[in-house]
C-alpha cells in the first residue's frame, strides 16, 4: 500500500480541487443567471459521467473495470434520459 500513498493523495487532491472548482462556477453561474436554468443544466451531470466513464473503461481497463455491454449501456442511458425528462418537468 505504500508504493501507492503518492498516487492516490495525488489523486484525492486533484479530485478535492476540482470539486472546489466545480462550486465556484456552480456559484458563478447561479449569480450571474437564472437558479432554474443553472439546476436543469446541472441536471446534465449523469450524462458527462457516463460519457466519462464509457472512456476510461476502453481506454484504460486497468483503472476502472465497468460493464459496457450494450444492454448495460441501454439501461443507463434511459435512466438518465428519465431523470433529464423528470428535470425538464419540473423546472
Amino acid at each position: 500500500a505504500k508504493r501507492h500513498g503518492k498516487r492516490v493523495i495525488g489523486f484525492i487532491s486533484l479530485s478535492e480541487s476540482l470539486a472546489v472548482l466545480a462550486l465556484l462556477v456552480f456559484t458563478l453561474a447561479v449569480s450571474l443567471g437564472p437558479v432554474t436554468l443553472v439546476n436543469s443544466v446541472g441536471a446534465l451531470q449523469p450524462l458527462f459521467v457516463l460519457g466519462i466513464t464509457l472512456l476510461f473503461s476502453h481506454f484504460f481497463p486497468h483503472i476502472l473495470k465497468e460493464e459496457v455491454d450494450r444492454h448495460t449501456v441501454a439501461i443507463k442511458v434511459i435512466a438518465i434520459a428519465m431523470m433529464i425528462t423528470g428535470t425538464v418537468l419540473v423546472a
